[in-house]
């Protein structure tokens, strides 16, 4: 969740911007779990992480050990 921690905090400093560079990312939790099962498990993390759940927790839940 540190990514949603960060953007929070940085949208307080400023507006976002969209950059040039680009990032390649794997889809293989995508394509293993299904477009749908991906999406509520993430939505649900955020849930979780919004009403102060342990982010150690969630990390495992999300599959990191």
């Amino acid at each position: 969740m540190e990514d949603i921690a960060l953007c929070k905090h940085l949208k307080r400093m400023s507006r976002p911007l969209c950059l040039r560079h680009c990032v390649t990312t794997s889809g293989r939790r995508w394509e293993r779990n299904g477009v749908i099962n991906t999406m509520v498990l993430m939505w649900r993390l955020r849930l979780a992480y919004f009403f102060g759940a342990d982010p150690k927790k969630l990390a495992q839940q999300y599959g990191h050990e």
